[in-house]
């Protein structure tokens, strides 16, 4: 493009006069291309990408911790459970062993769990709270499993000589698999799928 050197119109680069004045523009020195600096990418384009590539991240995140989880819980159920059942056993042999010893202070095994139980506030143990199990066991329920205390009385004279104490899943399959018994013989005995016995096998 070319400018009249007397009135500034513009012309084309092939035009000899000026199409205003008429003045000549041949001599007239072709104006330089205009300089347009390369637009800057926005921002905003940045964002679409990283937003894009943590997208793509994540779906192939996805299925690893799905794996993962998979394996990872039914694995941390069956340690649960296992913990349950270790639990349950060792509480009925607490359970046993504090029958036991309350036998050999009054005379007779106690009646109830409660009897067991600790004494409330300051108070000294007694007949009816020994003191000789915690307060979540003598409640019959602990880890998972619940408790069940049977006294009897062969002699019909209010002194009881026997019992039996049965631990059993409160929720069979999720938090535990077997079922605990025992009595004044001190066996520990099992089952799986129901609840156990004195004819169950002894517990190894």
């Amino acid at each position: 493009m070319r400018f009249c050197p007397q009135c500034g119109e513009p012309g084309a680069d092939n035009q000899a006069f000026c199409m205003k004045c008429g003045a000549s523009i041949s001599s007239a020195p072709a104006a330089p291309m205009p300089y347009y600096p390369p637009v800057k990418a926005a921002k905003s384009n940045n964002m679409v990408i990283i937003l894009v590539v943590v997208a793509a991240v994540l779906v192939l995140l996805v299925p690893v911790i799905l794996i993962v989880a998979a394996i990872a819980i039914p694995n941390l159920l069956r340690a649960r459970i296992s913990a349950n059942e270790s639990s349950a056993a060792a509480s009925v042999r607490t359970i046993v062993t504090a029958a036991i010893q309350y036998q050999a202070e009054y005379g007779h095994f106690p009646q109830s769990l409660d009897q067991l139980s600790q004494p409330p506030g300051n108070s000294a143990p007694d007949e009816n709270h020994a003191g000789l199990i915690d307060a979540t066991l003598a409640s019959r329920a602990k880890n998972g499993y619940i408790f069940s205390y049977q006294a009897s009385d062969s002699h019909h004279d209010g002194k009881f000589d026997a019992f039996t104490i049965n631990a059993d899943p409160i929720q069979p399959e999720r938090t535990g698999t077997k079922y605990f018994f025992s009595s004044e013989d001190g066996v520990v005995r099992w089952e799986t799928s129901r609840q156990a016995s004195a004819e169950s096998p002894p517990l190894q």
